[in-house]
């Protein structure tokens, strides 16, 4: 272990760490020795100590906190309920908006034509801001989708950018337009990705 710390170049940190803890430790007792340890010393303090602590505040590992540990993929039925609350948040929300921009749209113009055409604009842009910023803001997830306790993630794990929400949620049109075979792939396909999520280069995981 000392040997691999060495190569890597973290041996310095980790040493730090170390002291810094036995300072600490014998401070009351002799505050002017100066302290010298062996790189053995250092390794036994480790073995009896908080070890991941030492190593972390050195900054030799990255441990994954539990909040972060992968709990498995979200299945067909979890994102289906999930994609139904969110369809029901968007239908009444497009409904006040739509009812808006042809109020708007009458009283500017004196017809109602067109109006249906910039409601469904509305809608469009509507959607895609929702997914696109939920899916790529903190909570990582629509209201369906925390709800259901899932989110969407990257390949690696992390949190998608707002372009990458951006292309996973219009890939959703090719994943509807081949007879939704492209949804359908999350019942079958081995990290329960749609096509949409191949696309993007998502994932869709459980939160616990």
């Amino acid at each position: 272990m000392i040997q691999s710390l060495q190569e890597k170049g973290r041996w310095p940190r980790v040493r730090s760490a170390v002291v810094k803890s036995k300072l600490n430790q014998r401070q009351k007792q002799d505050p002017i020795t100066p302290l010298r340890l062996s790189p053995y010393q250092v390794f036994n303090h480790l073995l009896s100590n908080n070890l991941p602590s030492l190593l972390k505040q050195a900054g030799a590992f990255q441990f994954i906190t539990e909040q972060d540990a992968f709990k498995g993929y979200a299945g067909f039925w979890k994102r289906f309920a999930a994609f139904i609350i969110d369809g029901l948040i968007l239908m009444v929300c497009g409904f006040i908006i739509g009812g808006f921009i042809d109020l708007v749209h009458e009283f500017t113009t004196g017809t109602s034509a067109g109006a249906g055409a910039l409601g469904n604009l509305g809608g469009i842009i509507l959607g895609w801001l929702y997914f696109a910023i939920m899916e790529s803001s903190s909570t990582q997830g629509t209201l369906g989708k925390m709800a259901l306790a899932i989110k969407v993630t990257n390949l690696s794990g992390n949190r998608i950018s707002f372009g990458r929400a951006t292309g996973r949620h219009f890939g959703k049109i090719i994943s509807a337009f081949i007879l939704l075979i492209g949804y359908l792939m999350v019942a079958f396909t081995s990290r329960k990705q749609g096509l949409h999520d191949m696309m993007a280069g998502c994932l869709v995981v459980k939160r616990r």
